[in-house]
């Protein structure tokens, strides 16, 4: 096509680097395949998305291949030849990744990883960065409002963005969506363990955690 420069944009979906997974027993009735951690039967193929990178940035006529798409952290910390060759190749300045908040019981709430994982991550970029001297970015996407997130959380948020010097322009609010565990907890108001939750309450004219993490933001407090 004439329109075609040598740039593939993303490679990738709503998650690039769990492409090529697998499980061992075929499923579970209960599917919990990366919290509260990786599941011992998933099978993790450390070659299979990055030979796909290298197959395509070989074809003639392609100058760059970008993983534009959100990248599994956890995952990434365990296939490090896969997650260099993207930093180093497969990044146009942004690399993606969705940590959605830093403190734990709200990661737990939200099915991700524990915050130090993220941290352990963050350091393998810097380090990455540095070897090759790299002007790269953590673009970290934010969800607030999520059930059983406060206020104080969202300063806990900002002063962890802060630490690592990490800004986003990727903040979400959460959004009740049907057939999730975060939306059964929305309107149940409470946990799976029956725990009473927090839920905040987002209108038009009242969001108390994006009027706290803007004003943050911009140096106010």
């Amino acid at each position: 096509k004439p329109f075609f420069k040598g740039t593939i944009t993303d490679v990738g979906g709503p998650t690039a680097n769990m492409y090529g997974l697998g499980c061992k027993i075929g499923w579970c009735e209960d599917p919990h395949c990366l919290v509260p951690e990786i599941c011992k039967n998933l099978m993790i193929d450390r070659n299979v998305f990055l030979d796909l990178l290298k197959k395509i940035r070989g074809i003639n006529g392609v100058k760059h291949v970008f993983v534009s798409s959100g990248i599994r952290y956890d995952l990434a910390l365990l296939k490090p030849e896969e997650t260099e060759w993207i930093i180093r190749f497969g990044t146009s300045g942004h690399f993606k990744v969705a940590p959605e908040h830093c403190v734990d019981e709200v990661l737990r709430l939200m099915r991700k990883p524990p915050n130090r994982v993220f941290i352990d991550f963050i350091h393998f970029f810097e380090k990455i960065k540095k070897q090759h001297h790299m002007r790269l970015y953590l673009l970290p996407y934010i969800i607030l409002s999520h059930p059983g997130s406060d206020n104080h959380s969202i300063f806990l948020l900002k002063k962890f963005l802060k630490r690592y010097h990490l800004k986003t322009f990727q903040v979400q609010d959460f959004t009740p969506t049907p057939q999730t565990l975060s939306t059964a907890m929305y309107f149940a108001e409470m946990d799976e363990k029956k725990n009473k939750l927090i839920i905040p309450k987002v209108s038009a004219k009242r969001n108390d955690q994006r009027k706290i993490f803007e004003n943050k933001r911009k140096g106010k407090d």
